[in-house]
């Protein structure tokens, strides 16, 4: 047998493992049954089929004897060829081929079925129901079985499939190096067709690392395919690359030729291909009509992702619609739907199909929903749990999403400094894979823990320490608004103003901060954009796929308000407060009701009791009230006041506060 520090490598190791497998099928022995017969822990034989460990020279001696073949077989340095499985008694001479050709027909016979077997072990793995480990271990041993019988079609496939799971995992580097396997696998058997799939998935796992370049040239090379299934595909990934890099013009050009490719006659033989690209072009035009400020929109088209892939039970595009689906509804004032949406999503991430990955987003927007709503204990909870589950799968997007709902708990428990200290994970993994939204939301949120700290120095009267996290917090609220604008991302943009506006407020300076709540107030009214400023020309040439009633993209765009009641109150009551002071009380109650009407978008999808917690949270709500009630001096406005409180249920008690008018 060859030394032991000849197996000391991976490789090697792997080799060996695959070739324990071969011998004991050989000999008609399960892994169980040959753990047994060389008295050795069934686990331990697992890691060393795997690779795992390196086995020692005298349990690979009994293995031998119990299957019956000769040692050297085992020798990882030797061609699978010159190593045929031999009895003991009949080794095979150096160069020599061995004549047992019915014997290794046999074993490649067995091999085979084998195969086949983990090959459906792998699919019920994977669906309906994901057990990720489960899966990847039945992969990794179709993958040890391909390569010992030399079958490169098999490898490549095995490749491919682990290649795809560890993106899913997160593990970008073992996944990068399965793909490129595969490609190259694929390419050598002149497999033109699946080489340009492995491309398409190479392409995804380097544009979610923000390696936006090579992503670019990977999809552009599966474009050239001849086939167009693969070539909507490479448009779609194009357009959600420029999506990323916030070119949503370039992203709706792509989505727009990926339309005339599924509209072509092959699709419309096949009308479950047709059906599933449609689909997936939905879910990526969702993405830019959110962006831009259609939410309502955009919750639309999500819903329809969210009803076919019920019907398809597709898990990935579920859980994905269900969670976009809620945060529109929770940008847009309904919460309680939002929650519900939730906490689905968590339910069928963590039951039914194991996505840890979604389950830390879903507990991350989960997290933002109770702040909201004044949740703390179950807040914290959720982003705790987000966190931890982050923490594992190692993905970009639960990592900055879970941080970023810790420090909102945080920051709902007057807890200002442990919000700074958990920005930081959003802030590097933000940077590092170039997610200029999130990087916009991670700064915003910075610059309200410093308006926190602000306020806790103000109270103690500590005027310098004041001055200082105040422009800490300015500092981070202008960062915040430029790099939305970069990004274009009307929500954050909106809600950098807002804060900015906050910081301009508290540090005495009334005039700059009316002029950015009032930018912010401008883009809430008019700020959604267009498809002509979006498409120029192009927008009169848009296919019939993307003209028809079930995408109709001149409708999507054709808003210019934007829909966010939660930002919008808070703008209108802090514009209505500068207004008393330069103005007077009649421009302030103006502004203060449009606060309360936005403010009643969301106490209005409020049970009695999630309403009182809001308020509870909240105590700006009282505060705006009782503003109006100050600045309404004409009987006209105490009526109209008394009006719009008694439409939202839950602010009928404020009637009987004192001097409030009672009368009919």
């Amino acid at each position: 047998m060859p030394p032991r520090r000849k197996w000391s490598t991976p490789e090697k190791r792997a080799r060996i493992g695959e070739r324990i497998k071969v011998a004991a099928y050989h000999a008609g022995l399960t892994l169980k049954e040959l753990a047994e017969a060389v008295d050795t822990p069934q686990t331990i034989i697992y890691q060393y089929v795997r690779g795992v460990t390196t086995i020692p020279s005298q349990l690979l001696d009994r293995i031998a004897a119990v299957t019956g073949v000769h040692r050297d077989f085992f020798d990882p340095d030797q061609a699978k060829q010159s190593t045929a499985i031999l009895p003991e008694s009949a080794p095979a001479a150096p160069g020599q081929e061995p004549d047992n050709c019915a014997l290794e027909h046999a074993t490649v016979v067995r091999i085979q079925i084998e195969f086949e077997h983990l090959h459906q072990l792998a699919e019920a793995y994977n669906y309906p129901k994901r057990n990720r480990n489960a899966y990847l271990s039945a992969l990794e041993q179709m993958l040890a079985l391909a390569r010992a019988t030399e079958d490169r079609r098999k490898m490549a496939w095995a490749y491919w499939m682990i290649g795809r799971a560890r993106m899913e995992a997160s593990d970008w580097e073992a996944s990068r190096q399965s793909l490129e396997t595969a490609r190259d696998l694929f390419a050598a058997e002149g497999m033109e067709t699946y080489r340009m799939k492995v491309l398409l998935d190479l392409a995804q796992g380097l544009n979610e690392q923000g390696l936006f370049g090579r992503a670019q040239a990977a999809m552009e090379e599966a474009l050239c395919s001849t086939d167009p299934d693969i070539q909507w595909r490479a448009l779609i990934s194009l357009g959600n690359l420029h999506y990323r890099q916030h070119n949503f013009g370039a992203a709706l050009h792509h989505f727009n030729q990926a339309a005339a490719f599924i509209g072509q006659s092959h699709h419309r033989e096949a009308p479950e291909k047709r059906e599933e690209a449609v689909l997936h072009l939905i879910n990526h035009i969702a993405d830019v009509v959110r962006a831009t400020g259609h939410h309502e929109e955009a919750m639309l088209l999500w819903a329809r992702c969210l009803e076919q892939a019920v019907r398809d039970r597709n898990a990935e595009v579920l859980l994905e619609s269900l969670i976009e689906v809620a945060r529109c509804c929770h940008l847009t004032g309904r919460i309680s739907k939002a929650k519900q949406h939730l906490e689905q999503a968590a339910v069928l991430a963590r039951l039914l199909f194991e996505d840890e990955a979604r389950l830390s987003v879903a507990r991350a927007h989960l997290a933002h929903v109770l702040v909201t709503m004044g949740a703390l204990d179950e807040a914290r909870e959720n982003a705790r749990e987000a966190l931890q589950i982050a923490h594992r799968v190692r993905g970009p997007r639960p990592t900055i999403l879970a941080a970023l709902a810790q420090a909102e708990t945080s920051l709902m428990a007057g807890h200002w400094k442990e919000a700074l200290l958990e920005t930081q994970d959003a802030l590097h993994e933000a940077q590092r894979t170039q997610r200029t939204r999130e990087l916009a939301q991670t700064h915003e949120v910075r610059a309200r823990a410093f308006l926190q700290e602000a306020g806790m120095h103000r109270a103690a009267d500590d005027r310098t320490q004041e001055q200082a996290a105040l422009a800490s917090a300015l500092q981070e609220a202008t960062h915040a608004l430029d790099i939305a604008a970069r990004a274009e991302s009307i929500h954050d943009r909106i809600a950098a103003h807002l804060t900015l506006a906050r910081c301009y407020y508290h540090g005495g300076h009334a005039e700059a901060a009316e002029q950015e709540v009032r930018a912010s107030l401008d883009l809430i009214q008019n700020g959604a954009v267009g498809l002509n400023r979006l498409m120029g020309r192009e927008a009169t040439c848009l296919t019939d796929l993307l003209r028809s009633p079930e995408i109709n993209v001149q409708r999507l765009f054709a808003s210019h308000r934007v829909q966010l009641p939660f930002v919008e109150w808070q703008a209108r009551y802090l514009e209505g407060k500068l207004l008393a002071h330069r103005v007077g009380s009649e421009a302030a109650f103006a502004a203060m009701r449009h606060a309360l009407m936005a403010l009643q978008q969301i106490l209005n999808d409020l049970s009695p009791a999630e309403a009182t917690r809001f308020r509870q949270q909240h105590p700006e709500v009282s505060a705006l009230i009782a503003d109006l009630q100050r600045h309404a001096l004409t009987e006209e406005a105490r009526q109209e006041m008394r009006a719009l409180l008694m439409s939202t249920p839950c602010l009928v008690s404020e009637l009987t506060c004192p001097g409030l008018l009672t009368a009919e």
